[in-house]
């Protein structure tokens, strides 16, 4: 959703209260889009797999696909909150500890597949490092900005959580 340029206005303007309204907004509308998108797609995976691949479907597909969609629907969160960093100007802390975190997800996944992990734990490793980069990536916001991370979660994540979790089980 093209939202950075009234973040990025908003936020010059000292207007913090509607930048961080258009980042719950933003968080919101991107992760239902995707899911609602995604959702008919995971609920008939079997179905789509079958049609698309025949007979032929690689061992872990259909976990690996459900895994990387929750992936990117936290990458989506960090892509809402990282338009905040982008407007302050002070970025260097934030791509910086980002950058550590996302690439450690390749020595972690890799000790997980040596001691015998399953190639899915790879997967959901990928997952908890992406989700964990997130948790810090708002840490470093608040300190830059003053962001307000229980704002944040009772106006993005906790409505996302109520939706996907009264929908999941149709």
């Amino acid at each position: 959703v093209p939202v950075r340029p009234q973040v990025v206005q908003s936020f010059s303007k000292g207007d913090y209260e509607r930048t961080f309204a258009l980042t719950y907004s933003v968080s919101k509308l991107s992760c239902f889009i995707l899911y609602f998108i995604g959702l008919p797609l995971i609920m008939e995976l079997e179905y789509v797999l079958n049609l698309w691949l025949g007979g032929n479907i690689p061992n872990h597909t259909s976990v690996f696909i459900v895994i990387i969609f929750a992936t990117t629907m936290v990458s989506m969160l960090n892509s809402a909150i990282s338009n905040i960093v982008h407007a302050s100007g002070k970025m260097a802390l934030y791509q910086s500890v980002g950058g550590i975190i996302g690439i450690s997800s390749v020595p972690v996944a890799y000790l997980f597949l040596k001691n015998g992990g399953t190639p899915e734990s790879a997967m959901l490793v990928a997952f908890a490092v992406m989700a964990i980069g997130h948790t810090v990536g708002l840490y470093i916001l608040k300190t830059i900005v003053g962001f307000s991370i229980k704002q944040y979660l009772f106006r993005a994540i906790f409505p996302i959580c109520f939706v996907i979790l009264s929908t999941c089980w149709i």
